[in-house]
């Protein structure tokens, strides 16, 4: 099988490599689905992280104790490793962006949850069941930020 290299790509062209990806790039953003993916991916990542920075500022504000918030975002760290694995596995194949696309509604659902939570968030002592629930909506939203995030 004969090897294909970007000199036969672009016959035409210096062969400085820094000259070659500029080209390649460029050739790549004028293509229609390129751009709105971009586009897509760059309005979702500022709403995104907002939603990160600020629910987890908010959620310490409203009484929830910082060594508290750290065990639940110490149980996330495993979570990120095995499930990442998984999606890496997830994305190769004929559809890789297949993953990406179906996470985006899972973590935009949670954005709206976490306004909810924010809302109808309980007065300090925070409860056993209610920290529970808080480490399991963190852990399950992670794994949609995982996949997203993979990509």
């Amino acid at each position: 099988m004969e090897r294909l290299t970007v000199k036969k790509f672009l016959p035409s062209f210096p062969t400085h490599p820094l000259v070659n990806v500029r080209t390649l790039t460029h050739r790549g953003l004028r293509i229609t689905g390129v751009r709105s993916f971009l586009l897509v991916h760059l309005v979702s990542k500022v709403g995104f992280a907002a939603h990160e920075a600020a629910t987890a500022l908010k959620i310490v504000e409203k009484g929830l104790g910082k060594e508290d918030f750290a065990v639940a975002v110490l149980t996330d760290f495993p979570i990120q490793v095995v499930f990442g694995y998984f999606v890496a596995r997830w994305s190769r194949g004929d559809r890789p962006l297949r993953p990406w696309i179906w996470a985006y509604w899972p973590r935009f659902a949670f954005a709206s949850l976490a306004v909810v939570i924010l809302w109808n968030f309980p007065l300090p002592p925070i409860t056993t069941g209610f920290f529970i629930f808080l480490v399991l909506y963190r852990s399950i939203g992670e794994m949609a930020r995982s996949v997203r995030f993979t990509w």
